[in-house]
C-alpha cells in the first residue's frame, strides 16, 4: 500500500456541504472539517473529514499500524461528539 500526504488543513467554516470520507455523513455548511489531499496507490485524491472522524482514523492507525490500515469510504461509524 502506498500513501503520500500532500496537504492537510482544518477549515473553520465549510462554504458548501461535503461528505465525510470516514463515515459517509454530510459535513454541513458552516461546519469545521479537515481537508486532505493525498496520493493513494498512485491515484490523487482529496477528502473531507469530520474532526471526530479524523481522530477515530488516527486511533485506528495507531492500533493497527499506519501501513496496515485501509477502509472503504463511508464504511465506519461516526464517533459521538463530546463537548467538554
Amino acid at each position: 500500500m502506498s500513501y503520500t500526504l500532500i496537504e492537510e488543513r482544518t477549515v473553520k467554516a465549510a462554504r458548501k456541504a461535503h461528505q465525510c470520507i470516514w463515515c459517509g455523513e454530510s459535513i454541513p455548511v458552516g461546519s469545521t472539517y479537515t481537508y486532505e489531499r493525498s496520493i493513494f496507490e498512485g491515484d490523487p485524491q482529496s477528502n473531507h473529514w469530520h474532526p471526530e472522524c479524523v481522530e477515530a482514523m488516527r486511533a485506528m492507525m495507531k492500533a493497527e499500524g499506519e501501513c496496515e490500515m485501509t477502509f472503504e469510504p463511508g464504511q465506519n461509524d461516526r464517533p459521538a461528539v463530546t463537548h467538554g
